[in-house]
């Protein structure tokens, strides 16, 4: 209604003028000018939304392939401050994040500026939650982890803090089907010192998982993070589970799904696909789990 009452205010005031006597009309025209221009400016920002939806990433891992043009496009900053994770928590008041984001954690500087770089994507919903990361700083060293598979890795925050916390020796292998997004990482896991933990491999997940079992890499890996396409998540568990070693922890994010998996009304296929391995994780007597109601649920799974 500000917007139409405005509009109608100016047309009416340019009328006014317009209709004035002749030795007015050199300072109308100006006048209407300018307020026209001010109208294309309202009309403009009236249409404009600043809560672009993300689109849907059907492929294997969070990123989706595509050409440099498009990668630019979707790099604006539109609502930047409410799109991470951190910044607009799911399942915890608002109260409660803030004090957590404010000491609940240790984050060093190169961390910190990719993860603050990546809120301000388009996409940066789709960054892990920094307490996520922030815990498994804290098991990695406990449990002397130095072989890592991270299957989704966006612009990765996550796989930086990984590598960061496995320490010297370490090998993160990173796999995604578009450097597109890691591309965005990649400064900050030099500057961190790092980069040479990070082993980055660009081609469908699974794929890369069963090339690393052909290769007779059963049980040689300490820790795994699924955070990719939710379809795929059954087919990466399983792989995973071969490649771990006996103890070996798999984590697995979104599990929760802002709340869906619960409500049985909603039946898309992430939804569906992440509902059936909750039930299969529960049945499966391979594996001792806990799943924690924080960020977007993250469920803990360790291999007997």
């Amino acid at each position: 209604s500000f917007f139409r009452n405005r509009k109608s205010s100016l047309l009416c005031r340019a009328h006014t003028l317009t209709q004035s006597p002749s030795h007015h009309m050199i300072l109308a025209v100006p006048f209407v000018a300018l307020h026209y221009i001010a109208l294309l400016c309202i009309g403009s920002h009236k249409n404009s939304n600043p809560n672009l939806s993300i689109p849907p990433q059907p492929h294997i891992t969070k990123s989706t392939p595509h050409n440099n043009t498009t990668h630019n496009n979707t790099m604006n900053t539109i609502n930047a401050a409410n799109t991470a994770k951190f910044q607009k928590p799911k399942f915890i008041p608002k109260e409660t994040n803030d004090y957590v984001l404010k000491v609940g954690f240790k984050e060093t500087k190169p961390a910190e500026k990719l993860r603050l770089e990546t809120a301000k994507h388009r996409a940066g919903v789709m960054m892990g939650d920094p307490i996520e990361a922030a815990m498994f700083k804290v098991m990695l060293p406990a449990m002397a982890a130095k072989n890592i598979i991270e299957v989704g890795v966006f612009t990765g925050y996550t796989t930086l803090v990984m590598a960061q916390a496995a320490g010297p020796g370490a090998k993160v292998v990173a796999l995604d089907v578009t450097d597109a997004y890691p591309s965005i990482g990649k400064p900050f896991w030099k500057e961190a010192g790092v980069e040479d933990r990070i082993d980055l491999r660009i081609a469908p997940a699974k794929e890369s998982l069963q090339k690393m079992l052909d290769q007779g890499l059963q049980g040689t890996f300490d820790f795994a993070f699924i955070d990719a396409d939710k379809v795929g998540y059954m087919d990466y568990y399983e792989l995973l589970l071969q490649l771990l070693r006996k103890d070996g922890i798999i984590a697995i994010d979104n599990v929760l799904w802002s709340g869906k998996v619960y409500d049985e009304s909603i039946t898309d296929d992430d939804t569906v696909a992440l509902r059936k391995l909750a039930e299969f994780v529960q049945a499966d007597d391979r594996v001792e789990h806990a799943m924690l109601p924080f960020a977007d649920g993250i469920t803990m799974v360790r291999k007997k």
